[in-house]
């Protein structure tokens, strides 16, 4: 009777373990994407821009400008589900980028063979007014900027592109879409 008590507690012990454990890794894990989710002021050296938001594209395209050249990049990670409901949502999601300026994470910016811009992008999430200017135009300070693909793995709206791999974020993408696949938001709700 002892030794089954033991063996019991044991495989209790051991299934507490388990589920702590990967209570623990998906904690870490929300803790790293949070790193890279959000950029501060003093961040801004990692980042390129700003770049004009023109237009939406695609779920994963977005046409800009920047000092009057005009540059198509795609969302770097991203690719469409192929459902259009979810592209919808995903161009609406783009869409609260635009008309304002988004920004390059210049270690995950590559030019495509088709002289595509492949590329992270972050936009100003909290900008404060610092007065005005010479011209009486209201200035601005951005305070954080927000990673746009992020958003778009953890909802399900896109999923990531597991044949682009040779940039630094590409891990935490992954793990974006791991916690999609796990609370099954999206794309991954009936797969």
């Amino acid at each position: 009777m002892m030794r089954t008590i033991h063996r019991t507690s044991a495989t209790l012990a051991a299934a507490g373990l388990l589920v702590g454990c990967s209570h623990f890794a998906s904690r870490r894990a929300r803790r790293s994407l949070d790193a890279h989710y959000v950029l501060y002021k003093g961040d801004e050296s990692l980042l390129d821009g700003p770049f004009k938001m023109e237009e939406v594209v695609s779920a994963n395209t977005i046409l800009v400008t920047k000092e009057g050249n005009e540059s198509t990049i795609t969302l770097r990670g991203c690719l469409s589900t192929g459902r259009e409901s979810l592209d919808a949502k995903a161009r609406r999601l783009l869409g609260t980028l635009w008309p304002g300026e988004v920004y390059l994470r210049k270690d995950s910016t590559a030019r495509g063979e088709s002289g595509i811009l492949r590329g992270v992008v972050y936009d100003p999430a909290n900008r404060v007014c610092i007065g005005r200017d010479q011209d009486g135009k209201l200035r601005y300070e951005n305070l954080t900027y927000t990673m746009a693909q992020l958003k778009l793995i953890l909802y399900g709206y896109c999923i990531l592109d597991h044949s682009d791999t040779d940039y630094p974020l590409h891990p935490v993408l992954c793990e974006a879409e791991l916690l999609a696949k796990k609370h099954r938001r999206g794309y991954w709700e009936d797969h």
